[in-house]
């Protein structure tokens, strides 16, 4: 099964670095730790910094023959160190996140899997000639496809969460608006935030591309078995291992570039071949071996358990997009609140007197950029153009599942026309392929850019 974008890609696991690379070796339980021990030493660090800015006694340190206040280097400093240390704190924050909901993931896949109760005597797909070999092809694919899609996220997290911190820098001065030296610091650290988001821009061009290559490559390879199980597109009447034809198919499979890969996407023979679908009807039928149980097979292992994944996909998205606008919705809330507050505070000439009016500064500045921060997090996952896919999909999918059902109910019956049935089946695998490799293609267009947006 496919497991979502924001989770895995096209394989179950997450981003496969130093912490996924471990979890395969058993010891999950040691990098979420580190993790967790990174993100709570750094919070304990910049909160210190910060508390001693705030209450260490002033002091002088002589440097050469110019003086230098220590404390006014610290309050200089501590600016960057916050955003640098909430920086730190927020991407280790996301990838102990993903490892957490990738075990939940993983959990739900299994029960999915387990409930669609496939019969111990349908064969794997794997079983039949020359599947296998594409198989072991995809699954190597696939060991590189969470590694470009962790990498994006987490570049793309970075890039949404620093121009709002930009914009919460330069209004922290108007908290303490007498303090020359918080004014200078947080001047330093705005520069350093942007400077940072725009060279993660500059340096990552069409920042998805890795990640869709692999995808392309991994979501043509599966389809390619099913072609072979099926004996129809290339591997028609070739029920033989057809050694040589699946070496260059696996090759034609990994295109280099756009031109190869919209062949290699294309049901067709080469750029300007007959389409397989007009191939097989101009054919006369003929029949394929162990027709039952191939037909057995696709049901099970292709349309029913993508059925299943297209449902965890879709569930996920909506809970994600639900999670994401509801505090979207309560910073609205709360803001619309802050300004209330505010302006009777002004009628009541306590604006900047007490600690009520502080707090509601403080809220004033923070929320704003919360929610400028929620809304690039929603636009770089793209949550709700994801899920309308997936429905279609799996609407789609219903359609082939019932077709293949009603062809297997009539190949059991004595007067069948084995070799009819057999044409209709792989007429159906084109066609279900092909809903497939359209949705590959919206899921392109949705996820792929040219480079992430600035949003401030």
């Amino acid at each position: 099964m496919r497991a979502t974008q924001d989770e895995a890609a096209t394989t179950p696991g997450g981003w496969r670095d130093a912490a996924s690379r471990a979890s395969t070796r058993g010891r999950p339980g040691v990098v979420l730790s580190g993790r967790i021990a990174l993100i709570l030493a750094t919070a304990a660090a910049v909160g210190a910094i910060v508390a001693l800015a705030v209450a260490s006694d002033r002091g002088n340190l002589s440097v050469g023959e110019l003086p230098v206040d220590p404390v006014d280097v610290l309050v200089v400093a501590t600016p960057l160190v916050v955003a640098g240390g909430g920086l730190l704190v927020i991407r280790q924050a996301y990838l102990v996140l993903r490892q957490l909901r990738w075990r939940r993931r993983r959990r739900r896949e299994a029960a999915a899997i387990a409930a669609l109760r496939i019969p111990e005597d349908v064969p794997r797909p794997t079983s039949f000639a020359g599947v296998d070999a594409i198989h072991r092809a995809k699954s190597t694919v696939m060991a590189t496809v969470p590694d470009y899609q962790g990498r994006m996220f987490l570049r793309g997290l970075t890039v949404a969460v620093l121009p709002p911190m930009a914009v919460l820098l330069a209004a922290v001065p108007d908290v303490a608006p007498d303090d020359a030296r918080l004014a200078l610091g947080t001047g330093i650290a705005e520069i350093a935030v942007l400077l940072t988001a725009f060279t993660i821009v500059q340096r990552s061009p069409k920042p998805a591309e890795p990640w869709v290559t692999a995808r392309i490559r991994t979501e043509l390879l599966r389809r390619e078995e099913y072609l072979r199980l099926a004996l129809v597109g290339p591997y028609v009447d070739r029920a033989d291992d057809a050694a040589d034809l699946l070496q260059r198919r696996l090759t034609e499979l990994n295109p280099r570039d756009e031109p190869g890969r919209a062949r290699a996407i294309a049901l067709r023979d080469g750029p300007d071949g007959p389409r397989w679908i007009d191939q097989l009807w101009t054919r006369p039928p003929r029949p394929i071996p162990d027709l039952r149980q191939r037909m057995r097979s696709y049901l099970h292992y292709r349309i029913r358990r993508q059925i299943a994944w297209f449902a965890l996909g879709t569930d996920n998205a909506d809970k994600s997009d639900r999670v994401i606008s509801l505090f979207i919705k309560s910073s609205l809330v709360v803001g619309i609140g802050v300004v209330v507050v505010q302006v009777l505070l002004r009628q009541l000439r306590l604006a900047e007197a007490t600690p009520a009016a502080q707090v509601a500064t403080l809220l004033a500045l923070v929320l704003p950029t919360v929610a400028t921060f929620l809304l690039a997090l929603r636009e770089l996952y793209a949550y709700r153009g994801l899920a309308v896919s997936y429905r279609q999909m799996i609407s789609d999918l219903r359609t082939e599942e019932r077709a293949v059902e009603r062809l297997i109910t009539r190949l059991d019956q004595p007067d069948a026309d084995e070799a009819a049935i057999g044409r209709e089946f792989q007429a159906a695998v084109l066609h279900t392929e092909a809903l497939l490799t359209h949705e590959l293609q919206r899921w392109i267009m949705i996820i792929d850019r040219d480079e992430f947006d600035l949003d401030a």
